[in-house]
């Protein structure tokens, strides 16, 4: 029998209810030093250009396309707003690293 998965976070409001369309897809790679997001395939195995206080990071992108290693916000749906706004907890993202340590 499947049992239903335990809510740790309220669902979002009824009229906040995600579609198909809004969920975003998620990253395909993530820099191993500073945990930048690509989308990009190309940029896999590629020096990272995110440069925080001024200097460029030294990490690559490491690839994580698999679905296994995300997991879908539950603040926001996988939208990445709230109420008009960035999602807090993902970034506006929509999406995090379900194990940082697999990819």
């Amino acid at each position: 029998m499947n049992k239903p998965q335990p809510r740790l976070c309220p669902p979002p409001a009824p009229g906040q209810q995600p579609t198909a369309d809004s969920v975003k897809r998620h990253p395909l790679g993530v820099c191993r030093v500073c945990g930048a997001i690509t989308y990009r395939k190309e940029a896999i195995n590629q020096r990272c250009g995110r440069s925080p206080r001024g200097h460029r990071c030294s990490g690559t992108y490491a690839t994580a396309v698999r679905d296994a290693i995300w997991k879908r916000c539950t603040r926001c749906g996988g939208t990445g707003k709230r109420a008009d706004s960035p999602c807090i907890y993902c970034r506006g993202i929509g999406w995090s690293l379900a194990k940082p340590w697999c990819f």
